[in-house]
């Protein structure tokens, strides 16, 4: 007996609406409304994936901030202004009031005299690593002016005039030698104030100490510190460093390599955005004017012999032109920029002198003669923080297989295909064709119920 014969007339009919269920498709409606819930899921998909590639190719950065513990310390710029003979300034003359304010032999110069305590990375284990080192050995001074405040700097351990070698300026800082139980002194900067104008400093015309990036001159925007003879300073300092990320990343960045030579054997170098900018500024003035800013410091190895600065004369400079320096892409921000803080104490110098000759501190003075000295003269030691520093660095917010894998995300959530569907189906469909190509057999299957018995 068949196993058709065994069943009843209901139960074919069973089996046979089951099968016809299976086989039946889908009606109008059912597909309509399967089509508009597709067309939606798609929709939403092709937003979000929008938006994602949108972000993506916006080059975002996120930045990571991290402390440095490096035992190497890096010398800042160190710039040291004073104030400018108000006779000088009568002279418009840009190359005569260089002369007339740095001329040495002058009796009514300043006279500054620069050592570093610590031998540099660069000299150590040679016979040239004996301390105390002239400052001057190491990178030459830069000399600017300030018109509008009245301002001659001297910049030391700058890296904007000369070539240099990076270990010229970092020094290990356990062979730092250590006074007044300080982490390590590094630079010791002995100022002896003209007579001719001692009375000027007590008053209201100190002289002025900043810190900056080694690649610009000094700015009376930042932070300063005023000095006075007959006092000692003891400086202490630490570094926030910012390294930027290239286009087309943003914010982007510029690595400052070009020159601004006033003639081919004199270069002045542009090493950040403010010098770039200032550089811009400069030129709009010599344009429109013939004539040097009074607001911004000018380096001497940019003057020509003819240049003068505006002084009180009105100057009708174009201010698009000024906002255009700010905004010109030639001026992005530098790819690493450093800023420093740091924290001046200061005591009498009758109650605490500097040994400069002997490059140790005594304590006292033994009589009028050497007190008298040392009310002329400012004492500042230069030392690094025990507070680590601080490095900003941009990377990128997507890695380009996070991007795809957010992507692959998206299509499975509002598509519902997922990434084994993705990698399956291709090695699915070569391997059939491959069975093809090679004539393999499918093997033939038998069903469970067979009707037609």
């Amino acid at each position: 007996m068949t196993l058709r014969s065994r069943l009843s007339r209901h139960d074919m009919r069973e089996v046979h609406r089951i099968m016809d269920k299976f086989k039946r498709k889908r009606g109008p409606c059912a597909e309509f409304i399967r089509s508009i819930v597709f067309v939606f899921c798609g929709f939403l998909f092709a937003c979000q994936t929008f938006l994602l590639v949108n972000h993506y190719f916006s080059y975002p950065t996120t930045i990571n901030t991290k402390l440095n513990h490096s035992q190497v310390a890096t010398l800042p710029a160190v710039s040291l202004c004073f104030p400018v003979d108000e006779q000088s300034l009568q002279v418009l003359n840009a190359n005569e009031l260089f002369k007339k304010n740095f001329l040495d032999g002058n009796k009514e110069a300043v006279n500054i005299r620069c050592r570093m305590m610590t031998p540099p990375m660069s000299r150590e284990g040679t016979k040239t690593s004996k301390t105390p080192i002239t400052c001057g050995e190491l990178s030459t001074v830069v000399q600017s002016i300030n018109y509008g405040q009245s301002q001659k700097c001297y910049t030391y351990f700058s890296r904007m005039a000369d070539e240099y070698d990076i270990n010229d300026f970092q020094i290990r800082k356990e062979k730092a030698q250590s006074y007044h139980g300080g982490v390590g002194d590094l630079v010791s900067f002995e100022i002896d104030f003209p007579e001719a104008q001692r009375e000027h400093y007590f008053e209201d015309r100190e002289a002025t100490f900043m810190l900056h990036q080694a690649n610009e001159l000094p700015n009376f925007n930042g932070k300063i510190t005023k000095l006075k003879p007959g006092q000692d300073y003891i400086i202490s300092y630490s570094k926030t460093t910012e390294k930027r990320m290239k286009p087309p990343f943003k914010p982007g960045c510029q690595s400052y390599n070009n020159y601004a030579s006033r003639d081919s054997d004199n270069k002045y170098f542009i090493g950040s955005k403010r010098e770039c900018i200032n550089h811009c500024i400069i030129n709009s003035y010599k344009e429109n004017c013939q004539c040097l800013p009074s607001n911004l410091n000018i380096h001497r190895d940019l003057i020509y012999s003819s240049d003068v600065f505006c002084g009180e004369m009105q100057c009708n400079v174009n201010e698009e032109d000024i906002e255009q320096c700010y905004k010109t892409t030639t001026c992005s921000p530098s790819c690493v920029e450093d800023m420093f803080e740091f924290n001046a104490e200061s005591t009498p110098a009758v109650s605490m002198t500097y040994g400069m000759n002997n490059n140790r501190i005594g304590v006292g003075v033994s009589n009028v003669a050497s007190t008298a000295a040392a009310i002329a003269k400012a004492y500042v030691l230069l030392r690094k923080s025990s507070v680590p520093d601080v490095l900003y660095e941009h990377q990128p917010h997507f890695e380009y297989i996070e991007f795809v894998f957010q992507v692959l995300t998206l299509a499975c959530v509002w598509l519902g295909v997922s990434v084994f569907t993705l990698f399956w189906k291709p090695i699915y469909m070569v391997g059939k064709v491959f069975g093809k190509l090679c004539c393999l057999r499918s093997k033939k299957t038998t069903p469970l119920i067979d009707l037609k018995d």
